[in-house]
């Protein structure tokens, strides 16, 4: 089990209820696969039997209107529950059914999840939120209050959202009710909810019997709409996947307010406010460490604690992940855990929810932008600009910059500086795991892409210096483009903004033994490297100029004697 309390099944008033509390005792017993509890599962039922994954997965379709109760004990041991929770889980789907049977229940008015007590961090977003979902208190005022999250994945959206609401209804705000659900924008079995199945579960849980409900789903919307008008309720939309499946959701009364959680940018929905969720600053990401595995074990190693959030990037569920390890192992020192971290990464403590996170956004783009985000892992440096994104994904500039706006809508790059993005860490590890597992593609990637640098570099030795530039032979992949490097000024200017990236693909080139590379780059950027004073730099590639020339003479050496 994680560290988070389980659900009480005794709080479902229907099943579709019920169905959400499985699912978080499911998640928080380390979010097992459906196929991992079909095995355990069928060795459970009596008799023991074959259990399909999509059988489990049924289960938990939240539009379910029945369950079975042999399957749903079964799978409630399979969470390793004890035998007393079992019994609870087993009378809270009965009465459910029952209740279903009888008509249901007469409303069910607050189904905000658990706040975590573990939450921290966020202080002047979380502020900003609750401001703007607080009522001005105006009468007839124009519209429904609207707010947005958005973040990459593992960033804390739900948690955030989560806590703004239950603080909203501590403040006394929105006292008619609280209507909630995970929209499942990226699960990656079932896809996501289909609106007209959440509008159904909304207008039971506002006491519309199920025979009123119309088949339609614009005549489902209707009827929300006209249902919540003239409420103070808040409509928690969690983990939605576009507009479009948010957009039937939305009261129009001004008495209601909206908040809305998404790994994408809902550009297309007016009205809004938009708050993006970034990942943790060092001081917030200890922090939640702290809080989670004892605030003095922490304070011991104040070293280690920040060493280990940094290898987590800050990304709150990775910094949680390792917290809860660090918590199940008493005899572990923070600075245990931050050698298993260097040694293994996350996946080494079995913490691979983090990457499964990172590749649902990955598999919800288009065939073209996963191609660029797997090429992206071939761009050396900390960050990049259109024209490498483009050499190593073999496009044109206005095709590369299209898609990488596809992956900034999903929160896997980020823009820091104009004309310059980068991804965070976690993100750039599964773009080089993914593009990895593609050994050929690549190594084309990167042959293009040190291509690239070398026909830029070339070009800008010669607007600095046209005295002192070498002739170079042609690179092998000339790139379909790149930025004008008309005189001194823009290639100096170049110079400066890729020095970190020039680096980068020097000592890329030397690693992979790309020798013709390694050597050609750094005769290109002398002159820029030693009369800007970048010593440093100017011999670390030198060394590796060297080592290159060294193995292409032996190399020829060798075939001379061998010949």
């Amino acid at each position: 089990m994680s560290q988070f309390a389980m659900p009480d099944p005794l709080r479902a008033q229907d099943v579709p209820e019920f169905v959400r509390l499985l699912d978080e005792a499911r998640i928080n017993a380390g979010r097992p696969s459906y196929r991992a509890i079909a095995r355990r599962v069928g060795l459970l039922m009596r008799p023991p039997r074959i259990v399909a994954s999509s059988t489990v997965g049924d289960v938990f379709k939240i539009g379910r209107r029945r369950l079975d109760l042999d399957l749903v004990v079964a799978i409630v041991r399979s969470l390793g529950f004890p035998e007393s929770e079992v019994a609870r889980w087993r009378e809270a789907c009965v009465r459910v059914h029952a209740d279903a049977k009888s008509g249901g229940p007469t409303g069910v008015f607050r189904q905000l999840p658990r706040d975590l007590s573990t939450f921290v961090g966020h202080e002047r977003l979380l502020a900003e939120l609750v401001s703007a979902l607080t009522p001005c208190g105006a009468p007839g005022g124009p519209a429904t209050a609207i707010a947005v999250l958005e973040g990459m994945a593992g960033v804390g959206k739900t948690q955030l959202a989560v806590h703004a609401a239950h603080a909203l209804v501590r403040d006394g705000q929105y006292p008619d009710g609280q209507l909630y659900v995970n929209l499942r924008g990226f699960d990656p079995v079932y896809g996501p909810t289909d609106t007209a199945t959440v509008l159904e579960s909304f207008l039971r849980a506002l006491d519309v019997p199920a025979r009123q409900i119309p088949a339609d789903r614009a005549e489902r919307a209707a009827m929300f709409r006209d249902r919540v008008h003239d409420r103070k309720m808040l409509i928690v939309l969690d983990n939605a996947v576009d507009e479009g499946q948010v957009r039937d959701l939305i009261p129009a009364g001004p008495a209601c307010g909206v908040l809305i959680a998404s790994r994408r940018c809902l550009l297309h929905l007016d009205g809004v406010e938009r708050y993006v969720v970034e990942p943790f600053g060092v001081a917030e990401a200890v922090g939640l460490l702290a809080r989670t595995a004892g605030v003095e074990r922490v304070a011991a190693e104040p070293e280690a604690a920040r060493s280990v959030v940094a290898r987590c990037g800050g990304l709150p569920l990775a910094v949680a992940l390792s917290a809860a390890r660090l918590r199940s192992r008493p005899l572990w020192t923070v600075a245990d855990l931050d050698r298993r971290l260097r040694d293994g990464g996350l996946r080494k403590l079995g913490a691979d929810a983090v990457h499964r996170t990172v590749d649902l956004s990955y598999r919800h783009l288009s065939a073209d932008a996963q191609s660029l985000f797997r090429s992206l892992a071939a761009a050396p440096g900390p960050d990049f600009d259109v024209f490498i994104a483009a050499a190593v994904a073999d496009l044109a500039a206005s095709e590369a910059e299209a898609l990488i706006e596809e992956l900034v809508d999903v929160h896997l790059v980020q823009q820091h500086v104009p004309g310059r993005y980068r991804m965070h860490d976690l993100v750039a590890a599964h773009s080089r795991a993914v593009a990895i597992s593609r050994v050929d593609e690549y190594d084309r990637a990167v042959d293009r892409g040190l291509d690239y640098y070398l026909n830029q570099v070339v070009r800008a030795a010669e607007c600095l210096a046209p005295a002192t530039a070498v002739t170079q032979p042609p690179v092998a992949c000339p790139p379909r483009s790149g930025p004008p490097l008309a005189g001194f000024a823009e290639a100096m200017a170049w110079l400066e903004d890729e020095r970190p990236s020039l680096c980068a693909a020097t000592e890329l080139a030397a690693r992979t033994g790309r020798t013709n590379h390694a050597w050609r780059l750094p005769r290109a950027l002398w002159w820029f490297l030693c009369t800007r004073g970048h010593t440093d730099d100017w011999g670390a590639a030198n060394r590796l100029a060297y080592a290159a020339v060294r193995e292409l003479l032996d190399t020829v050496v060798n075939r001379g004697i061998l010949g």
